[in-house]
């Protein structure tokens, strides 16, 4: 009962509340009316401003720019878990070395630390008479595999230390520190970019060192590929020539290794000496022992390269050399251990090497240290702080004096014309027309604005000189108030600030928007600072026309052998005879040519464009065009210098071709007795007056003969700027190719070449290749066979993979106009206080003065 008298009781009070009561509303009922109207009118716009201003001022959050100076690892750490987005600290030590903060361990392939590739091993495998077994009998060729199998070992281990110490040593750039999760992903990237090309460059060094052997046809002393055979003449004249070798493959077809390098056969045990195989690697017995995992080829490379190391693991297979090698003697070896590798049995030595023999690569990366090193000086981040509850309070309290006197002063004046208006038009039955209203209305806000007196008293009802004072006064706080605003106003219209604007995972168009409005300001890092080449960027080689033509292809190649008789005598300089390693050679060169730019574009797009930031257009363009300038001349060079390195060793070879020397005896047949040798001398071969024993590049015209036909055996046409010289391949590089440009020129060598006219070849197309048919094939191979590159640069996806999650910018700009409004409403509230107490002070001073000399006939006058 007691609750339902208080609730009546304050239902009462909020009916009666008016706080626009004065002199007027008590006398008057009209008046009451109009200012409990005005009450609750006030009473909502002031609530629904105040909520207003509550909610904006709560939501809106300033950006804050910190900085933290000689921050330690803890202190970075704990802000970089709070704002990865906007921390950024300077490094005071802009490029810091790798070895200063990275270790590298390397565990090798168990065969690379065991006796097997020792010398002792080595040498209990060497015999002096190993010539006289036969080419497929593993004693032949034991020696010198674990011999070249040591060399690998060795230089696998010292290119790798190399690398890493390359690596090491250079240095990592680092403008601001990295987190320690991109360090991680960055180092590891460097780290396996190291191994990846490292494997490519000694693949592509054996691969260089492979082709040149065969295309120049070097010979082996074990004669594996072909053999030395000596031709007694009627006269006694002895004469030296050269028997082509040949294996007979798992498949069962015999494969000759002047047609391809790739042949290859078991090994195993024969009990055979001294036997003649006449260049046919044949045994007529059985073996007497099978040895698994090792084969035997046409050079030692290959047959290293296509074997296994699987007798190794096995027992049984070790007791097997036991009983043809003093193994017996040796106790300080066993069998490899298969935990101790990833690699299965039978994974071929070529694998390990292109593996590098790598068991294991551990990367660890000390991050203290890497901070140590950076040592920044200061770190910055900004964030949005919104604003607590005493700041909205406080705004609010500045905010509300303000709201109050307009808020008073419009909704008064409002209802009472409202409601003025509205008993007028109740009153009187005329039809008034607009524009009179609207005279009516501003002849009455005239009266109204001319009789305002905001220091109205009671007294002033009926003293005409105080409501003539109030008046004044009323007029004078006005002026003084809206001067006041309006300099308030046009200060802070004027007054600039800085504005830091964040943007959260703005798109592509947005991005660049920014970037051409705030280009000096604008900050995304990237989530992903270290983007892969491959991710946004293509390269792709148009190779000269002849590497993909019949010409480099075996059908074409072997053609032109097929047309060779055995039995007949070439000149050195006939097409028949130097055509088979002429386009050999091209193709070896062609297949160099696109290995190594398959490889180190492989290592291309492996490595990384570091941006810290997301980077325009027209930055990435040029980081791309960079990148791709540095990676055509660095494959350039590394195929040249590789060429020169393999035709400096094999200078003082001697080829199979007997381009560069020959062997002559001047022993007769009927001088020799059993008990006598025979001695050969090597005689350089003579082009012209050139002489290949003082110069490598001695050349001659390589012509088209009549075939196999001594009685018509001549010259029938030049092969246009084909060369033959000391060695194929630089004969070659001397060479171009206009004959295979040229319809006539083509026809007459099929014509002379009857198994190459059922190929279906074709000239070349000049229109395909920007070289001219006269360039030298030294020439296209400065530039790797390459006509011509095609880039492409999707910047849409380097955007992708950059991903910034925060844009950031700074901007000066004037204050807006809700701002301003707010300000000078916050500001009005006191300056209300102050400004009333100046028109209060005029109010008594003007009073003060104009009352001694005012009349009684003037205090009743009225003068407004």
């Amino acid at each position: 009962m007691k609750a339902l008298v208080v609730g009546r009781w304050i239902k009462e009070r909020a009916v009666q509340l008016n706080l626009f009561e004065n002199e007027g509303t008590r006398l008057d009922v009209f008046n009451l009316r109009t200012a409990l109207i005005s009450t609750r009118v006030y009473i909502v716009l002031l609530t629904f401003a105040v909520a207003i201003l509550v909610l904006y001022t709560a939501l809106y959050g300033n950006t804050q720019n910190i900085t933290i100076q000689n921050p330690s690892q803890m202190t970075y750490e704990i802000l970089f878990n709070k704002y990865p987005t906007t921390l950024l600290c300077r490094c005071s030590q802009v490029t810091i070395p790798y070895g200063k903060f990275i270790s590298v361990f390397t565990r090798y392939h168990p065969i690379c630390s065991s006796f097997f590739v020792s010398q002792t091993w080595i040498n209990m495998l060497f015999n002096p008479n190993i010539s006289y077994y036969i080419q497929i009998d593993f004693r032949s060729s034991a020696s010198g595999l674990f011999q070249l199998l040591s060399s690998y070992c060795s230089f696998v281990n010292r290119s790798v230390n190399d690398a890493l110490d390359d690596f090491l040593s250079n240095s990592l750039l680092s403008m601001y520190v990295l987190s320690s999760q991109s360090l991680d992903i960055q180092i590891q990237e460097e780290s396996l970019f190291v191994q990846t090309s490292t494997a490519n460059s000694i693949r592509r060094l054996i691969r260089l060192i492979r082709n040149t052997t065969y295309s120049n046809h070097l010979q082996p002393a074990l004669q594996t590929s072909s053999m030395a055979a000596l031709y007694f003449f009627p006269d006694g004249q002895i004469a030296s020539g050269v028997l082509d070798g040949s294996y007979i493959q798992t498949d069962g077809l015999q494969c000759w290794c002047s047609v391809s390098s790739n042949c290859s056969t078991a090994v195993a045990f024969f009990d055979l000496y001294a036997y003649d195989t006449g260049g046919v690697y044949i045994s007529p017995t059985l073996p007497i022992a099978n040895l698994s995992g090792f084969v035997v080829g046409c050079y030692a490379i290959e047959s290293l390269l296509r074997s296994t190391l699987e007798c190794f693991f096995d027992k049984t297979c070790l007791d097997t050399l036991d009983r043809f090698f003093p193994i017996t003697s040796i106790t300080n070896f066993d069998v490899l251990s298969a935990n101790q590798t990833r690699f299965p049995r039978q994974t071929s030595i070529e694998t390990l090497i292109n593996e590098l023999f790598i068991e294991e690569w551990s990367t660890v990366i000390s991050f203290s240290s890497y901070y140590q090193q950076c040592a920044p000086m200061s770190c910055t981040y900004m964030y949005v702080q919104h604003n607590n509850v005493l700041y909205i309070l406080t705004t609010l309290l500045g905010l509300y004096g303000g709201l109050t006197v307009v808020l008073r002063l419009c909704v008064l004046y409002f209802i009472d014309f409202w409601r003025r208006r509205s008993i007028r038009s109740a009153d009187t039955n005329t039809i008034v027309p607009p524009i009179e209203r609207v005279r009516v209305a501003w002849r009455r806000a005239q009266i109204n604005t001319l009789q305002l007196n905001l220091f109205n008293t009671d007294k002033a009802r009926t003293d005409a000189l105080e409501l003539r004072v109030g008046v004044i006064s009323t007029r004078i706080y006005i002026i003084l108030l809206c001067l006041v605003a309006t300099v308030l106003t046009i200060f802070n219209g004027l007054r600039t600030q800085l504005q830091n604007v964040s943007i959260q995972n703005p798109s592509q168009r947005i991005f660049e928007d920014l970037q051409k409005s705030y280009p000096i300001t604008l900050q995304c890092p990237c989530s992903e600072i270290a983007i892969s080449f491959d991710s946004f960027l293509s390269l792709s080689p148009t190779y000269h026309p002849v590497c993909s033509s019949p010409y480099v292809s075996f059908d074409w190649i072997n053609s032109i052998v097929g047309t060779v008789n055995l039995n007949f005598s070439y000149s050195y300089t006939d097409f028949h005879m130097v055509g088979e390693a002429f386009f050999s050679s091209i193709a070896t060169l062609c297949s160099l040519a696109q290995s190594t730019i398959s490889d180190n574009l492989y290592i291309f797009n492996q490595t990384t464009l570091i941006t810290g930031s997301a980077v325009s257009y027209a930055e990435l363009m040029a980081h791309a065009d960079a990148a791709l300038n540095q990676f055509k001349l660095n494959t350039l060079a590394e195929f040249r210098r590789a060429l020169l390195l393999i035709q400096l060793h094999t200078d003082a070879m001697f080829s199979t071709a007997r381009g560069n020397a020959d062997l002559y005896t001047y022993q007769l047949v009927s001088n020799i007795t059993q008990a006598d040798r025979i001695d050969f001398h090597s005689v350089p071969t003579m082009y012209g007056n050139c002489s290949c024993a003082l110069n490598d590049y001695c050349q001659q015209q390589v012509y088209m003969y009549s075939n196999g036909n001594e009685s018509t055996y001549e010259i029938k046409f030049p092969i246009p700027n084909v060369f033959i010289g000391c060695f194929v391949t630089q004969s070659v590089l001397q060479s171009t190719l206009e004959c295979f440009f040229n319809k006539t020129c083509l026809n007459a060598v099929q014509a002379e070449i009857s198994s190459a006219q059922s190929i279906n070849v074709s000239v070349l197309d000049s229109n395909l290749a920007r070289f001219s048919s006269e360039m030298f094939i030294g020439t296209l191979i400065n530039a790797l066979m390459v006509d011509r590159w095609a880039q492409t640069v999707q910047y849409s996806q380097y955007y992708v993979q950059c991903a910034p999650e925060l844009c950031t910018y700074t901007f000066t700009a004037r204050n807006n106009a809700l701002y301003i409004l707010t300000t000078v409403i916050g500001l009005i509230g006191g300056l209300k206080v102050i400004l009333k107490g100046i028109g209060s002070l005029i109010y008594g001073l003007i009073l003060y003065q104009m009352q001694p000399r005012i009349t009684t006939n003037n205090r009743a006058g009225k003068f407004y």
